[in-house]
């Protein structure tokens, strides 16, 4: 039963969006810096993206998951968030013209994961705090 609910957060649609978008930056980035056709990847922004991925399908908000910048657990690798900021910082403008909605939905996203950061600290403070217990009041 677990396995299928692991399955189910992996298939949810707000997961495929945040992985697809995810892919799409690292794309916009990939062609421009290191001269890849459209569509495809270098080795390194392939490590990236599989990183990534890996790391949206175990992110422990599961379908509530907020962005990664506003996520008050970091679960990248310290080289591995650099190498994200980068490629955000990149892609992040240019997606407002070529992904207007998906623009749109990220910055959805980042709105909404400030109120699960201030929902965090005020909650991991408590002596009896539990994780699944704030899951439930997002």
């Amino acid at each position: 039963m677990k396995n299928k609910k692991k399955r189910d957060k992996k298939n949810h649609i707000r997961v495929k969006r945040e992985k697809y978008t995810i892919k799409v930056m690292i794309e916009m980035y990939c062609h421009a810096h290191h001269g890849t056709e459209k569509g495809k990847l270098c080795n390194e922004c392939s490590r990236v993206l599989d990183y990534a991925i890996e790391r949206i399908d175990y992110c422990a908000f599961g379908i509530k998951k907020p962005a990664c910048e506003t996520c008050p657990i970091h679960c990248f690798k310290k080289d591995m968030r650099e190498q994200m900021r980068n490629i955000m910082r990149y892609a992040g403008p240019r997606m407002t013209w070529k992904y207007p909605i998906l623009a749109f939905m990220h910055i959805f996203d980042l709105l909404r994961g400030k109120k699960i950061n201030r929902l965090y600290e005020k909650e991991a403070n408590k002596p009896n705090f539990k994780f699944k217990m704030l899951l439930e009041k997002i």
